[in-house]
């Protein structure tokens, strides 16, 4: 049954990594507002899907490589949101103690 199913790999492998970015969208529009996404979730994910692009990639899956690091960096923005809320809270609790 593999032997099938390798000839497909790479695609079956985009497929399933384009639903998880698609996934991730919903986080970044609803980034204006307040986020509750841990960091240590955002980080693992980055580390994780870095590590298993590199492995594709090392195994001549490309397709599925890219979107590994596609799904890393849509990570990395989700992170991103979450931080820069933190430092606009501080500071409008700073200016609002003032």
């Amino acid at each position: 049954m593999l032997e099938t199913i390798e000839p497909y790999a790479d695609y079956i492998l985009t497929a399933c990594h384009v639903v998880i970015c698609f996934g991730i969208i919903p986080l970044i529009w609803t980034g204006r507002c307040v986020q509750h996404t841990p960091y240590l979730t955002s980080f693992t994910f980055i580390t994780v899907l870095s590590v298993l692009g590199l492995a594709l990639l090392s195994q001549g899956l490309v397709f599925g490589a890219v979107t590994d690091f596609l799904g890393s960096a849509l990570w990395g923005i989700v992170a991103g949101e979450r931080a820069c809320q933190r430092l606009r809270r501080r500071s409008a609790n700073r200016h609002s103690a003032d």
